[in-house]
């Protein structure tokens, strides 16, 4: 999957529920890697009407993705599937103030895996 192909649709999706409240959509993103056989984690925040996330790896090794509502273990997205790629959706507390969740990204490989993470927010 091509990460310019989910930032495309993500943008789309947070484009149309921002028009949907009469906000304006904003984005940003990062490139990182995860060594072999390791594990880097993130703590991102969901604000106002929430998020959405993108992340795509090279391409080399399967990573594994797992987000819970920070100070939980409630799980409230996990990807497991045989790729490097992932979409979801980040809500925001129900009056709109900002929730904290916890990312796990997971390399199942034997190499590096260098991804690129993007969030869109309307």
């Amino acid at each position: 999957m091509n990460m310019n192909i989910i930032t495309k649709t993500i943008t789309a999706v947070a484009l149309v529920a921002g028009m949907a409240a009469g906000a304006q959509a904003g984005s940003n993103g990062f490139s990182n890697r995860v060594e072999a056989r390791d594990t880097t984690s993130y703590t991102i925040r969901a604000c106002g009407a929430g998020k959405w996330v993108g992340i795509e790896g090279d391409g080399d090794t399967d990573l594994d993705f797992h987000v819970t509502v920070a100070g939980t273990n409630r799980t409230i997205f996990s990807d497991d599937g045989e790729t490097d790629a992932t979409v979801f959706f980040l809500p925001a507390n129900a009056n709109g103030s900002c929730r904290a969740y916890n990312l796990l990204i997971i390399n199942l490989g034997d190499v590096y895996n260098r991804f690129q993470f993007e969030e869109v927010w309307a």
